[in-house]
């Protein structure tokens, strides 16, 4: 069979491609409208707080007594809710009508057992030693408080020691914490119903002074604390600590009230003696608990 041959013209003939169309051209910009500021772009969303923020590192007393309470509470069954006081003498006033004990702890403090029902306080430190801890200045108390009295000496490391008066407690932070404010003292007069126990307070020999002179007359705070050569804020300290121990009159005054009262002239003698008092208290750090 003969074989069909294309024509040359046919064969050499290739199918042209296509040729794209011209694309459109880009439309005009838009003229913004005078005074328009371009839109910033926006920011996105701050991620929340718990996917950036690190655990900050627990400083080290702070972990130290959290470990503690967690092992108290293994030992204690009637430990309750672990708070912070201010000062001492704030952690005495809140706890003084609970019929609970408590625990109170401070750096450097031995650890003391308050029960304010029993009227008694326990502690493995000695008075004096509390008495100088409190002179530092003012620092927060930790506060344990106790459903068991048994349970709350055993934490306190003051199971064998004797109890001592509560009183001499609030004496001793009353003392040591001179209020903020002297105000309501400078406006009345003061008068002691009788002396306080000094056989069982640390004491100073200004307080004696002062001591003599309330069971005898009136007195106003400034004239105490310029017979007494002491601060009106230390002054006022002393009332307060008489007043937690119910034995201080207080009368508002006017000024001139005040002014009118006088107080008895210690002579050079005298003034010596309390001097002479003062040093030897001072060098040998005695203070009766």
């Amino acid at each position: 069979m003969a074989e069909r041959r294309e024509p040359p013209e046919a064969a050499a003939t290739v199918p042209a491609q296509a040729v794209p169309a011209p694309a459109a051209p880009a439309p005009a910009p838009v003229p913004e409208p005078a005074g328009f500021a371009p839109r910033a772009e926006e920011e996105a969303p701050p991620p929340p707080k718990w996917a950036v923020e690190t655990e900050a590192a627990a400083e080290p007393a702070q972990d130290e007594a959290d470990i503690k309470d967690i092992l108290r509470r293994m030992r204690f069954a009637t430990l309750g809710t672990v708070s912070e006081a201010r000062t001492m003498l704030d952690a005495l006033r809140g706890l003084r009508a609970s019929e609970k004990a408590a625990v109170l702890e401070g750096p450097g403090l031995k650890s003391v057992c308050v029960m304010p029902n029993a009227r008694a306080w326990f502690s493995a430190g000695a008075a004096p030693e509390i008495f100088d801890w409190l002179g530092q200045g003012n620092r927060p108390v930790r506060v344990l408080p106790f459903a068991s009295m048994d349970e709350a000496r055993d934490a306190a490391g003051c199971k064998d020691e004797a109890a001592r008066p509560f009183e001499q407690l609030m004496w001793l932070a009353c003392i040591r914490t001179p209020p903020e404010s002297i105000a309501s003292h400078e406006s009345a007069l003061f008068r002691l119903k009788r002396w306080p126990d000094l056989g069982n307070l640390p004491h100073e020999p200004h307080h004696m002074h002062w001591c003599g002179i309330l069971t005898r007359q009136q007195a106003g705070l400034h004239a105490l604390a310029g017979s007494g050569g002491v601060a009106p804020a230390q002054t006022a300290a002393f009332l307060d600590a008489c007043g937690e121990l119910g034995i201080l009159e207080r009368k508002d005054a006017t000024p001139e009230e005040i002014a009118a009262v006088e107080l008895p002239v210690v002579s050079k003698k005298g003034r010596e003696r309390i001097s002479l008092f003062k040093n030897i208290l001072g060098r040998l750090r005695i203070f009766r608990s």
